[in-house]
């Protein structure tokens, strides 16, 4: 998981949850493997958002 914190107030923005790519490894798309969701943790847009790829493997 990767997360990115608030420098003023060292809040949590967001964070990232990553898995296996496509190509069922963490090595096949340049060793960092496929977005699963992304966690907003405040504000009007919180939730957790699950991303969904195209047949290229894109976001």
């Amino acid at each position: 998981m990767i997360a990115e914190v608030s420098a003023q107030s060292s809040n949590l923005i967001r964070t990232y949850v990553w898995g296996p790519d496509l190509s069922g490894t963490m090595q096949g798309a340049s060793g960092i493997g496929g977005l699963l969701w992304v966690n907003v943790e405040s504000g009007s847009h919180a939730g957790r958002y699950f991303v969904a790829y195209d047949g290229n493997g894109n976001v």
